[in-house]
């Protein structure tokens, strides 16, 4: 029997909105609220945030808790707030909300057992870069700070891949983004 992983991993993940960026604090939390709060009055949705840890970029990812010690770790958040991302994206309508540590190399492993937490036909929003790099979502943005230089390698690539590219804490085109979005056939969907 193939795994969910599998499955999507081959076919495009539709039910998949994906939101990276060109680095840290250029607003892709905001626009995962933003996205959130327009559209899970009608439909269920579950968030997700994802730190990868490459070799040698641990102290990009900020604090924490813990240090990871196995080669993933994956968390539900069960209050909302405003003092984690993951606790705004519940604040913002989200059903779940999860974070996921996980060591590059151990991402597949860390999604096979994230997707066994939810039905697989569950709308979901994901604020990853690199989880591009296994999955083709119905809809891949990227949040960029023209004022900055991109001090995230993979995010150059990235770049020419995202159906939409847009500019850091602009909430205004933000909004004109979010308006562009649909779901439709229980997948995101974008003009």
């Amino acid at each position: 029997m193939t795994s969910i992983l599998e499955k999507k991993a081959i076919a495009q993940l539709h039910t998949l909105f994906l939101v990276g960026g060109t680095g840290r604090f250029v607003g892709k939390t905001t626009f995962v609220e933003m996205l959130i709060k327009k559209f899970s009055a009608d439909h269920p949705i579950v968030a997700l945030k994802i730190s990868n840890i490459k070799p040698g970029d641990e102290a990009v990812h900020g604090w924490h808790g813990d240090q990871l010690k196995e080669p993933f770790k994956i968390e539900e958040e069960l209050v909302g707030g405003d003092n984690k991302d993951t606790q705004r994206f519940l604040a913002a309508g989200a059903n779940r909300s999860f974070f996921l540590r996980s060591f590059e190399e151990s991402l597949p492993q860390a999604m096979e057992a994230f997707f066994k937490l939810i039905d697989p036909d569950t709308l979901l929003v994901a604020e990853s870069n690199t989880l591009r790099n296994h999955f083709h979502p119905g809809v891949f943005v990227m949040v960029t700070d023209a004022g900055k230089p991109v001090d995230k390698k993979e995010a150059i690539t990235l770049l020419d891949q995202a159906d939409r590219v847009f500019t850091r804490l602009d909430k205004k085109e933000f909004q004109g983004v979010i308006d562009g979005v649909s779901i439709r056939e229980n997948g995101w969907k974008t003009r």
